[in-house]
């Protein structure tokens, strides 16, 4: 399991370039992109490379169109951060992709490595 954290907008997508992975959560507002853009441009990269990337985008945002413009743009799961449980997370991305449940991690709590 290849696990990987960017604290902007930037480092997010080179890591993603770099990692290809799996699975991305993605926080909509990062530091230096607070209008989603970093969002749009990561669809367009899995797009046009035909990157296999499963997509769950967080965001402060309540608002209906917010979310369908995310799950339009190709996003997985939609989840808003005042409804955010990361058990049920958890739970669900393991039902959904049960090789990240790899010996010896745990989707109970964050990971960092």
């Amino acid at each position: 399991m290849v696990v990987g954290e960017a604290g902007t907008a930037q480092e997010a997508l080179a890591l993603f370039r770099d990692l290809q992975p799996d699975l991305v959560t993605l926080d909509v507002m990062m530091p230096d992109d607070d209008r989603g853009f970093t969002a749009k441009e990561l669809f367009a990269v899995i797009r046009k490379e035909r990157i296999k990337t499963a997509v769950v985008v967080i965001s402060a945002s309540p608002r209906v169109p917010t979310a369908s413009h995310f799950l339009g743009l190709g996003a997985l799961i939609y989840i808003e951060k005042s409804f955010l449980n990361f058990d049920q997370l958890a739970r669900k991305l393991a039902y959904l992709f049960p090789e990240l449940k790899a010996p010896g991690t745990s989707l109970n709590q964050p990971h960092r490595s």
